[in-house]
């Protein structure tokens, strides 16, 4: 991903949530937290719908650094795992914009 597709992944999210008027550290605060939630959601959900028989595949490229093979790994072995991905951002961005809405 280009850091141009970054800094407007980043600017729609501040956008969703309301946050583009915070403090630019707040900022990276609510980033960097959003994507540890999807991060560790989408990681709960593989490991819920990743065949028995490929749990031991999944454990050795977890442990690599091929990003793509990973990639390329789970579409393989989980149907509509594209369509997981983004169910799982947009239910952590709902949450996070639910949260939000209650502090303000």
């Amino acid at each position: 991903m280009t850091p141009e597709a970054i800094k407007k992944i980043r600017e729609l999210l501040l956008r969703e949530l309301g946050a583009q008027t915070l403090d630019p550290v707040m900022q990276d605060e609510i980033i960097v937290r959003l994507g540890e939630s999807i991060m560790m959601l989408i990681a709960q959900e593989v490991e819920q719908r990743i065949p028995p028989n490929l749990k031991p595949k999944l454990r050795e490229l977890e442990a690599g650094e091929d990003n793509e093979a990973m990639q390329a790994f789970l579409e393989s072995a989980i149907p509509g795992y594209d369509m997981l991905l983004q169910n799982v951002a947009k239910s952590v961005v709902l949450e996070y914009k639910r949260t939000l809405a209650k502090l303000g």
